[in-house]
């Protein structure tokens, strides 16, 4: 099964919400597509820092997820909301059919919901509001060889080693997982959990100064999350920079990395930075660091 012109697009806000401008905006680019974007005619009600209440987000979430009629879910912006609803899914069976959910920063939270209970294979991925802004090229090319399957694997280049290990001429293979940083350590203790074993795991980061991403990965390291991980591939950290102007972000990962036996790599253009490729998670990946530690990823998300 892959999306053809004509089909359904779910449009959710399970976070916060954006402005309307910019929704329309994204909405002529999908329909350029010629895909049929759906949505309910509330999403654009915000609630403060949410894009509308518990209730309206957690039915629209779960009518996008059961529609019998729409191929894909994109989700129309992070920020938080998310982890409010999570625990109201427990008892949600999977539906017959698999779709296309595309999302990232606090989007982090359902990708592991639909990996763990589901085993769906979400895409870390541009939002839908972001659609309405200039898209680069690059962008546009991955986005369509995702949605429209016209590539098996997806080569991201290059990624650059941070610490002895990831120096190594051994490749690198598992499933990829992850996200957003603070949306994965904001899981910890939740009923779904997170669980990175066997895998190579992705991070990225948006707005958070060194010492908070030195926390975040220390908490993270602290609950068993590295156990027995096979790679930990860092995407972009935007921001954080401290009052004076300094920014420790690059400082911390690379602290993180030399005091770990876990091969640690950055360069992935995924996450809140200029160009945001989508990476299909729970695929299978490989960090070929035999080839340069160029990093492939299966195209096969639904």
């Amino acid at each position: 099964m892959k999306l053809q012109k004509g089909d359904i697009i779910d449009i959710i806000a399970p976070a916060s919400s954006c402005p309307e401008a910019e929704f329309l905006k994204a909405l002529e680019f999908i329909e350029s597509w010629g895909l049929v974007p759906r949505y309910n005619g509330d999403i654009m009600n915000p609630k403060k820092y949410l894009a509308q209440t518990d209730s309206f987000r957690l039915e629209d979430l779960k009518r996008s997820l059961y529609a019998s009629d729409s191929k894909a879910v994109w989700c129309l912006r992070g920020g938080y909301g998310c982890l409010r609803l999570i625990e109201n899914m427990k008892s949600w069976k999977a539906p017959k059919h698999k779709k296309l959910f595309i999302g990232l920063s606090d989007i982090s939270v359902l990708h592991n919901f639909l990996i763990e209970k589901w085993d769906w294979k979400p895409v870390h991925g541009p939002l839908f509001f972001r659609l309405g802004s200039k898209v680069p090229a690059k962008e546009k090319k991955y986005l369509k060889g995702l949605i429209f399957q016209k590539q098996k694997t997806l080569s991201y280049g290059k990624l650059k080693a941070l610490n002895l290990p990831a120096q190594r001429n051994k490749d690198i293979k598992g499933r990829i997982v992850g996200g957003n940083l603070c949306s994965i350590a904001s899981l910890l203790g939740s009923s779904v959990g997170f669980q990175a074993k066997n895998k190579i795991l992705l991070l990225e980061e948006i707005g958070e100064r060194g010492y908070a991403v030195d926390h975040l990965l220390t908490q993270l390291r602290n609950a068993g999350v590295f156990t027995r991980v096979k790679a930990i591939v860092f995407g972009d950290f935007t921001g954080g920079d401290e009052v004076d102007g300094k920014n420790y972000v690059n400082y911390a990962l690379k602290k993180f990395a030399e005091e770990t036996t876990i091969p640690c790599f950055k360069g992935l253009k995924t996450g809140h930075g200029k160009l945001q490729l989508p990476v299909p998670l729970n695929t299978s990946a490989v960090i070929a660091c035999s080839e340069g530690r160029e990093l492939r990823v299966s195209a096969k998300c639904y």
